[in-house]
């Protein structure tokens, strides 16, 4: 089956969508061309050297720093990437900029397929948030199938199309059995991922004022800054993808830091599903999608207060620590990259079939 997936990202970063998208559909005996984007902006993208058999990359190229330009000359590009690549199916993981070339798949016949794996127009205010929910619900409607990764864009999508599935994010375990345990100090919590204006890393700075004792790891990078941290903080700067799971395997207790918005109640942490690959306790912000697949196997905190006092919990009660860890461990494998892909190709076969 030949795959056109476009405006997922960079085909080689590591962050959200492109990731999902490599592990889900990589090493499926697939034919899949991938249409790197036209961007202007380059916020904390990792980009890593990324090789794949069967994958096809069509580059992208930077833009002029201008909204209106780069949205034209993604739907240029988009269009072109789509009338010279025929494919059986095609996805595509962000609205903005790929209507022409839905409009011309639909047209010829081509089923399209939505990956709504973020709610886009709450990263914005003002006309843009108006403009970019339009270009959402419109992409919605048109889709022949959405697929959602989160219980809130599932209900979303539902408002435009009655052909919404949800297989959430996930992980790849046999890579996390590899990891190589950082010598790290202990007792220590941390956490890994973009520093986003969605992560509320200020509290946890706060948090390892009140346990001087206690290091903070915070493996990353990004347009969020640290302040002034205490000296049992440890920034480690953006790293590689395996650096970083090497890091959250030294760790004691996994965080979750996400600020309680919109936005996250609609995010399906792959940080999640990450600690638990490696056995680690969570302490994640109260947020929609991780209580709903995590409940009790996860523990909560919103003030610094609650998250000395939680963090400061799971470190002091070992068999605490043990059994959130453990249940992890057992909940994950319903989480695995393998059986989500196997369940996504399922769906697209029953697409091209019909």
């Amino acid at each position: 089956m030949k795959i056109l997936l476009f405006n997922c990202g960079p085909f080689a970063s590591t962050m959200g969508g492109a990731t999902r998208m490599k592990n889900l559909f990589l090493g499926r005996g697939l034919d899949i061309t991938w249409a790197d984007p036209v961007y202007y902006e380059n916020y904390v993208e990792e980009l890593e050297p990324a090789k794949a058999k069967g994958v096809r990359v069509v580059p992208g190229f930077k833009s002029t720093p201008n909204r209106l330009a780069e949205w034209l000359q993604r739907e240029k590009h988009f269009l072109k990437v789509a009338k010279e690549n025929p494919c059986d199916a095609a996805i595509f993981c962000n609205a903005w900029g790929t209507r022409r070339a839905r409009k011309w798949l639909k047209r010829k016949g081509v089923p399209v397929v939505m990956d709504y794996s973020d709610l886009m127009h709450a990263f914005h205010s003002g006309f843009k948030r108006v403009l970019l929910g339009k270009a959402y619900g419109e992409a919605l409607k048109e889709a022949d199938l959405v697929v959602t990764t989160a219980r809130a864009l599932e209900e979303e999508a539902h408002k435009f199309n009655s052909n919404v599935r949800l297989i959430s994010n996930g992980v790849k375990r046999s890579f996390y059995a590899k990891a190589k345990k950082k010598r790290l100090k202990h007792p220590n919590a941390g956490f890994v991922g973009a520093f986003g204006e969605w992560v509320e890393l200020e509290k946890i700075v706060e948090a390892a004022r009140l346990l001087p004792k206690t290091f903070f790891y915070l493996v990353g990078d990004g347009p969020k800054k640290i302040g002034d941290a205490p000296k049992n903080v440890v920034l480690t700067g953006r790293v590689t993808h395996a650096e970083a799971r090497d890091y959250a395997a030294g760790f004691d207790v996994g965080l979750i830091p996400f600020a309680k918005n919109e936005l996250t109640d609609a995010v399906c942490p792959i940080k999640l599903f990450e600690y638990w690959a490696l056995g680690k306790p969570v302490v994640a912000s109260h947020v929609n999608e991780v209580k709903r697949i995590a409940g009790n196997a996860v523990l909560y905190a919103s003030t610094p207060e609650d998250w000395a006092h939680t963090i400061d919990e799971v470190l002091k009660d070992k068999k605490l620590a043990r059994l959130l860890g453990q249940e992890g461990r057992k909940t994950v494998r319903e989480y695995d990259w393998r059986a989500l892909g196997k369940q996504y190709v399922e769906e697209l076969e029953g697409l091209v079939a019909k």
